[in-house]
């Protein structure tokens, strides 16, 4: 998720609905993407006083819709054609239900396509903005001035990340594998793809070169290695968060290791017995 950072951090609205709205948008991307991309960003449009006008996308690299076809879209029973229901299944309900959504928040919904290229489908609601605290402060000043290396194969995925983090002041060196020289960081983000999978023996390897290159190492696990996940943060001690990161529980991780960090432990100090102070020891059994 891409936000706006003009977007206030607290706004007045029915986050039950808007979840709804975005779920269906994006549950029909994920039906008709076999490849590439799902992008889902937030911008700001424009702001009145505490009135705000913000514009939801979903945009998929997926089967893409004809000009007749996307006519069609918000009837009900109705698809772009019968092939694709025999084919992906539905009866087109969801993007009625959620016009009607869009439409009894005083939004409106709409969609950019090309055949075979890809939907945009976006939707636009006017809230109100709140000085009142929506949930817990971050610590982000905590973070300012931070190393971090960010190893991600998805470049897409990676620009929304480093997005999120440089906006709170962290440096980011983002590389698509880990490097062979040691570099030395506070931080390494260590996410893995989504279309592979993994065996323990080769992320534990990751693991230990990363360990090298900073104090703090996160992984980032997709949803398909929730298994994988348990097993590295039990052997190897280290927080793991399930993809794709969300902002809030990327920040408190890094918070979360800055905090926790283990902190060097310096040497004993030898002194001489003549410079020993006297020292009275009370014992409670």
């Amino acid at each position: 998720l891409k936000v706006d950072p003009k977007i206030p951090p607290g706004l007045v609205g029915d986050p039950l609905r808007i979840q709804q709205i975005l779920t269906n948008l994006v549950g029909n991307s994920i039906k008709f993407t076999e490849r590439g991309n799902i992008d889902v960003s937030v911008e700001m449009r424009s702001q009145a006083g505490d009135s705000v006008e913000l514009q939801f996308m979903v945009r998929d690299t997926g089967i893409g819709i004809s000009e007749r076809q996307q006519a069609q879209l918000f009837q009900a029973f109705s698809q772009a054609d019968a092939s694709i229901s025999r084919r992906y299944g539905g009866t087109g309900l969801g993007l009625v239900i959620t016009q009607k959504l869009v439409s009894q928040m005083g939004g409106e919904i709409s969609l950019t396509s090309r055949l075979h290229q890809g939907s945009t489908f976006w939707f636009t609601l006017r809230l109100n903005s709140t000085e009142m605290p929506m949930s817990d402060l971050i610590e982000v000043e905590l973070l300012t001035g931070k190393q971090l290396l960010l190893v991600e194969p998805n470049m897409q995925a990676a620009s929304v990340t480093q997005q999120i983090l440089s906006q709170e002041g962290i440096l980011v060196t983002y590389r698509s594998s880990l490097p062979e020289n040691e570099e030395h960081y506070d931080y390494v983000l260590l996410n893995l793809a989504a279309n592979q999978t993994y065996d323990e023996q080769s992320v534990a390897a990751w693991i230990e070169q990363a360990k090298r290159m900073a104090p703090s190492v996160i992984m980032g696990t997709p949803s398909t290695e929730l298994a994988l996940a348990d097993q590295i943060m039990t052997e190897h001690q280290i927080q793991c968060l399930t993809k794709p990161l969300s902002r809030r529980k990327l920040l408190q991780s890094l918070i979360n290791e800055h905090v926790e960090a283990p902190q060097a432990i310096a040497a004993p100090v030898e002194t001489e017995e003549s410079e020993r102070l006297p020292l009275t020891v009370l014992a409670v059994d």
